[in-house]
């Protein structure tokens, strides 16, 4: 079989994993031949399971190694402003960071959700009241014209049409 050149050449890490297959994600006779490759090695089925629980072992404390740094973990300060000025987009897209272990991150959100929200209503707010200062600003400067040479124009055409 081709399987065994392979598996030959692996270290007994990847060939303990192989021959336990608890996730099926190999062939049957790919952890048959696995597990002779360990017993031709010299492990024995005691040692092989031994190893493997020690490698689940392994694998939990470093899981729970990685939720306990994702407990703390914080945005950068440019992902801060990018989810603080594209807040709709943070609130719609990106929800589950509680349910990956990022419990700092999904506070931070929402932190940065409520920013964002005011920020946007100043600027809006802002810029209604200075376009209601730029119109009133133009509506004095067309009143302090003098037009009244203008109205006395137009005056005497209205009233020259009229006769």
């Amino acid at each position: 079989m081709k399987f065994t050149a392979e598996l030959s050449e692996r270290d007994e890490f990847d060939l303990i994993l192989i021959a336990k297959n608890d996730n099926n994600d190999w062939q049957p006779e790919a952890s048959k031949l696995a597990r002779k490759e360990l017993e031709r090695r010299g492990l024995s089925d005691d040692e092989i399971n031994q190893s493997y629980k020690e490698i689940l072992d392994d694998g939990k404390r470093e899981y729970k190694a990685i939720l306990k740094k994702r407990k703390i973990e914080d945005f950068d300060l440019w992902e801060k402003v990018f989810k603080t000025l594209w807040w709709p987009k943070t609130l719609l897209f990106e929800s589950n960071l509680k349910k990956e272990g990022y419990d700092l991150k999904a506070k931070r959100r929402t932190q940065l959700i409520g920013l964002g929200i005011v920020l946007w209503i100043i600027f809006l707010v802002y810029a209604n009241v200075d376009a209601d200062k730029r119109e009133q600003k133009l509506i004095d400067e067309i009143n302090k014209v003098d037009n009244s040479k203008w109205e006395e124009r137009m005056l005497w055409n209205s009233t020259e049409d009229s006769l």
